[in-house]
């Protein structure tokens, strides 16, 4: 496959992902590095796969840190995935990410909100279930790990 190949490829993938219903909720996604903090909103260059599962973000906890993302527009991909247990959402290039807090818990975790165009009215109450939902992952039975590295390692900045 060439890179023209490569790129007509992935522009058809987009269109087809801009075409899903957005699937609004709490995402996360491992990283192999700690991003520098920042208040100003950054923007994804590229696809950034999710999961609604933080253990399977992290691989069961083996990546460095974790970005747990309120996401409004993230694309629900569970209905055709061979791997529905994944949970795989995914951010599309272009969108814009703020940070609202850093947190020591299981992992080193960077809470982001997708910028809607106005404040967060509850930041506690997202840090609240950030917390709740890395907790109750930390505590049940460790997931598979279908795709390696599908997950994890640095936002597309």
């Amino acid at each position: 496959m060439t890179s023209t190949d490569a790129a007509a490829a992935a522009e058809r993938f987009l269109s087809i992902l801009t075409r899903v219903p957005p699937l609004p909720g709490l995402v996360f996604h491992g990283l192999s590095e700690l991003p520098p903090a920042t208040a100003a909103p950054i923007e994804l260059r590229g696809p950034l796969a999710t999961s609604r599962n933080p253990a399977v973000a992290t691989e069961n906890w083996t990546s460095l840190a974790i970005a747990a993302i309120d996401s409004a527009t993230g694309r629900d991909l569970v209905p055709f995935s061979g791997h529905p247990d994944e949970q795989e959402t995914v951010l599309l290039p272009g969108t814009v990410l703020v940070e609202v807090a850093r947190l020591s818990l299981a992992v080193e975790v960077v809470v982001y909100r997708e910028d809607a165009g106005s404040e967060l009215e509850q930041p506690d109450a997202l840090v609240a279930d950030v917390v709740e939902a890395i907790g109750a992952a930390s505590a049940a039975d460790a997931v598979v790990v279908h795709s390696p590295g599908k997950y994890a390692g640095p936002l597309p900045l």
